[in-house]
């Protein structure tokens, strides 16, 4: 079968920027330190003054609709199969609030020149798109449907629904309702959760039980290991089991989204868990290798990286903890935005922001 056409590809190193930060959820633009001009399209050297330095930075997601048209007719193949159905590409130029002129994808329901909210997100190729949408809540567009991320809607599949988070992200997508749920287990499952409408339970403990996923999947949702264990016990329950699946899986993985709870120690070690802090990192190192993979069929994968998490037996330490449930939710509505990596609580998202400026600091514990 011949892989499906995806939007183009190719971008400039500068622009790379741009989706590094879609990639992020986060709405930026460059701007120079020198003269303070922001920068569209993404450059090496300001258009202003010729200043390499150039910075990026977070915006307002709003703008002025200042002119469209319809394109009805591509030589790139992605547009090409799509030219016309249901209706022709809308492409406009909006001014950002900061003066900056944008070209945007634009949605079906504005009607006209004026205000409009932008989205910074990243299209099926997982490059970076800019979307200009009505300024209030809209209903789905079909054409940019066609080339926004895929968001996961669809059949399921939790690699180990007995862990707390498993739990809490099967009941999540039980909830949603857009289609059967696989319960990944090695042992026992909760009887309410595997009773529940759409659950599937699917015993993982021999890859080859995953044969019984016959049709495609639209999400595979994998957790991360015990985090107790020895580094052995965490790289097989963190690393190579879920690379392990994903190859059984390969036949009804094309197109489909995977998310992967990793943690923030992918990306900051704890000095005092070293054995989970590699093995999150070395699952993170594999995962950037299955994006790759996966958007050669228009599939995507997201990274979670969250601060302490509200597991059972954790009531009574300091400090703030995520709510699972509250984790699930972010976590699909990252999938519904296009993001590739999120970081979901003020915990994980400080210590990032540390790790970037302090970040030996951060690593002796302090």
């Amino acid at each position: 079968m011949s892989a499906p056409a995806l939007p183009p590809r190719l971008r400039s190193a500068p622009a790379l920027g741009l989706t590094a930060r879609a990639a992020e959820g986060r709405f930026a633009l460059q701007h120079c330190a020198e003269c303070g001009a922001v920068q569209y399209p993404p450059q090496e050297i300001c258009a202003a003054c010729l200043s390499g330095d150039l910075r990026w930075k977070d915006v307002a997601p709003k703008g002025h609709l200042l002119a469209g048209t319809r394109l009805s007719h591509s030589l790139e193949p992605f547009f090409q199969a799509r030219a016309g159905r249901p209706a022709p590409w809308r492409l406009g130029l909006v001014r950002h609030e900061s003066g900056a002129v944008l070209t945007c994808f634009v949605h079906a329901a504005c009607a006209g020149a004026g205000p409009v909210r932008l989205s910074l997100t990243t299209d099926r190729a997982g490059m970076a798109c800019l979307l200009a949408l009505p300024e209030h809540a809209e209903e789905e567009d079909p054409m940019l449907a066609q080339i926004s991320a895929v968001t996961g809607r669809g059949p399921a599949l939790v690699t180990d629904a007995t862990t707390p988070v498993g739990a809490a992200f099967a009941r999540a997508l039980l909830a949603r309702g857009a289609g059967p749920v696989w319960l990944g287990h090695a042992g026992p499952l909760d009887p309410a959760l595997a009773g529940a409408e759409g659950a599937r339970p699917l015993d993982i403990s021999a890859l080859a039980d995953v044969a019984e996923v016959t049709g495609p999947l639209a999400l595979v949702v994998s957790v991360p290991g015990p985090g107790t264990g020895t580094l052995e016990e965490e790289m097989a329950a963190t690393c190579f089991a879920p690379a392990r699946l994903a190859a059984a899986l390969s036949p009804v993985l094309a197109g489909a989204a995977w998310l992967a709870v990793l943690g923030i120690e992918a990306r900051v070690p704890d000095p005092a868990r070293p054995a989970p802090s590699a093995a999150l990192a070395a699952a993170e190192a594999w995962l950037i290798g299955l994006r790759e993979t996966l958007s050669a069929s228009g599939g995507r994968a997201i990274g979670v990286y969250p601060g302490p998490l509200a597991l059972p037996g954790t009531e009574e330490e300091a400090g703030p903890r995520l709510a699972l449930p509250a984790l699930a939710r972010a976590a699909l509505a990252a999938l519904e935005s296009g993001v590739q990596e999120l970081f979901p609580d003020p915990v994980s998202r400080h210590l990032l922001a540390r790790a970037a400026t302090e970040g030996k600091a951060v690593g002796r514990g302090a």
